[in-house]
């Protein structure tokens, strides 16, 4: 009985010197910048489980969002910077053409996404990271206009 109560202290004195305290994770400042190349007006719309993301962007301009990143050597980096990944989103041209972007079930993008990933290059984002601050930039291009499918 003493060895299991032994063993049961000792496991106990091995988790709790394992746990995640606030010396183990860090904030940084983060910026996402959404930059409009094109002489379109956008209207753009990133849908998740509760709200909408809205804004609107003025030809040749750059809508940029404020966040913040944490690191935790337990859970790694999260980003907090209007939107996470988010199923589906838009791009509306001069309310003559759309953008439409879809994420597959795994929350992965195929292609540029805006609602994609900031860390997959493949979404389109590209992201400058170190130590004190992280920026992600989607650029809007005219080929995205021209691929835009006609309203």
């Amino acid at each position: 009985m003493k060895k299991i109560l032994f063993l049961g202290l000792i496991a106990i004195i091995i988790i709790t010197s394992c746990s995640n305290d606030d010396s183990q994770v860090s904030s940084i400042d983060s910026t996402r910048r959404i930059i409009n190349e094109t002489d379109h007006h956008l209207d753009i719309m990133v849908y998740d489980d509760v709200d909408t993301f809205q804004f609107n962007l003025a030809p040749r301009s750059t809508f940029i969002v404020e966040g913040t990143c944490t690191e935790s050597v337990f859970s790694g980096t999260y980003c907090n910077m209007g939107w996470n990944l988010s199923d589906n989103a838009s791009i509306i041209f001069d309310n003559e053409r759309i953008q439409r972007f879809e994420l597959d079930e795994n929350l992965e993008c195929s292609g540029k996404a805006i609602n994609g990933s900031i860390w997959s290059p493949e979404c389109g984002y590209q992201t400058d990271y170190n130590r004190s601050s992280l920026t992600s930039q989607y650029r809007i291009t005219q080929e995205d206009y021209e691929n835009a499918e006609i309203l």
